[in-house]
């Protein structure tokens, strides 16, 4: 029998140094064993979807999810929720499961102060809804990605610029008609534009003023 520890350290070091295929051969050999603490199931997670495992990397979230639970961590099965649903939206496209997923992790964060789990929460559903067709819906959601992310998780925050950069341009339609009947113009290009802001927050900067996220 192979040695946890040993495996999951070497994994830690294959995972710093970005070599994922060798990160998940070494934690999936700890977990055959059965040497695989629950707290290592994130990093499954993430070797195996950085490797191109996408089941694996589902199957380990869901996992995580279930340790937390039983561990009493709430704010933690709620993240690996987010990232069961946040797999499935974007890999599968299975929306179902998806909501299923983002319930889950909205109850078990109802009662928690603003955590990493939070903006990644809204991240998602901001996507959920995007994808849904609902873009009013997925406005908001935008919003509490980049203000919670600003807080808690720049790399979730920057998402939902990125997120909310989209959402102008998919406004492009509705407001290129306000701008024709007011200026004359398409309301797309030019300072102040739909596709300038997009740019602004694609770069990472919040336009100020009325009507900005």
């Amino acid at each position: 029998m192979s040695d946890g520890a040993g495996l999951v350290e070497r994994a830690r070091d294959a995972a710093a140094l970005k070599d994922w295929r060798q990160a998940f051969d070494l934690l999936m050999e700890a977990d055959t064993d059965g040497l695989l603490a629950p707290t290592d199931l994130p990093m499954l997670g993430e070797a195996a979807y950085a490797a191109g495992q996408l089941n694996v990397a589902i199957e380990a979230w869901e996992r995580a999810h279930t340790a937390s639970l039983q561990a009493g961590d709430q704010v933690a099965a709620a993240a690996a929720a987010v990232r069961v649903a946040m797999h499935l939206l974007f890999d599968t496209g299975l929306m179902a499961p998806v909501r299923g997923w983002l319930a889950r992790a909205e109850r078990l964060l109802e009662a928690q102060g603003e955590t990493p789990a939070h903006a990644w929460l809204a991240v998602v559903r901001t996507y959920e809804r995007m994808l849904a067709g609902d873009v009013p819906g997925a406005r908001p959601w935008a919003r509490r990605a980049i203000e919670v992310g600003s807080r808690c998780d720049p790399a979730a925050g920057a998402i939902g610029q990125v997120a909310a950069a989209r959402l102008l341009i998919l406004d492009g339609p509705a407001r290129s008609g306000a701008a024709r009947r007011g200026r004359g113009g398409d309301g797309l290009r030019g300072p102040g534009s739909v596709l300038d802001r997009g740019r602004l927050l694609r770069a990472g900067v919040r336009p100020a003023g009325p009507g900005a996220l």
